[in-house]
């Protein structure tokens, strides 16, 4: 029906469905475009839950591999009711996994969240494979689980900053025991991380909708004013329903 509306249209004025083609053309364009991109977006969404899911099922088989959790405690219930075991853990993160990296549209849109998604997952893996009784040596076990190597260090490097160390850490012994003595001053406690972390990600989310109200009020374009200010209040409205 809309194709016919214009060619109705061409008959009468055929300059004008010229100029209505374009900008017929052009909309299409934007909102296939913008489709496009919500689709990927909530495909991430939706990855990203099952990411964390996944966490939530190895922190309850394995506490150390879990400091804490804000989402909704309806997941943490179903984790604990559940009791995944390690097998089916490793086996969802792979699929999970194949599924980010073999869809090179997703791979483009929303890639930091790739990114960081697939590292995470490779690391779920890897956590479940040394609870399995598996062995890395020490560069792959940091590649694997924090995404960096160390490799080959000449020792010898460190000499000045072992010396300046030894000058600003207090007490007395071995330089290890006094650094592990000197971190131990800044855990928290188990009873008030629930708190602290709540505190920290509340200053987070307020911190990132005054970011983007700023970054807004920068704008020089009226359209792109006009746009940005409808996005400002959706962060807003969002950071005001999870908080």
């Amino acid at each position: 029906m809309f194709f016919s509306a214009v060619s109705a249209f061409s008959a009468v004025r055929p300059r004008c469905f010229t100029q209505v083609i374009r900008v017929c053309v052009a909309v299409s364009v934007g909102v296939s475009l913008v489709g496009c991109r919500q689709d990927v977006a909530r495909r991430l969404d939706d990855e990203a839950e099952a990411y964390v899911r996944l966490v939530l099922a190895l922190g309850d088989r394995d506490p150390d591999s879990l400091d804490f959790y804000a989402g909704p405690p309806e997941w943490m219930a179903e984790a604990r009711t559940e009791r995944t075991p390690f097998s089916e853990i490793k086996r969802s993160a792979a699929a999970l996994l194949d599924e980010l990296t073999r869809d090179p549209e997703q791979a483009l849109a929303g890639e930091a969240r790739r990114i960081f998604l697939t590292g995470q997952l490779r690391a779920v893996a890897a956590r479940v494979d040394l609870l399995s009784g598996h062995r890395f040596t020490f560069d792959e076990e940091s590649r694997l689980l924090f995404g960096v190597e160390a490799g080959e260090v000449d020792r010898r490097a460190f000499a000045d900053v072992d010396a300046e160390l030894d000058r600003m850490l207090p007490g007395h012994g071995s330089l290890g025991n006094r650094y592990a003595a000197y971190e131990r001053r800044f855990v928290i406690p188990h009873d008030r991380l629930a708190a602290v972390m709540t505190g920290a990600i509340d200053g987070c989310r307020r911190g990132a909708a005054a970011a983007a109200f700023r970054s807004t009020r920068t704008s020089t374009s009226p359209l792109t004013a006009r746009f940005s200010s409808r996005v400002t209040r959706r962060i807003q409205d969002i950071m005001r329903s999870t908080a």
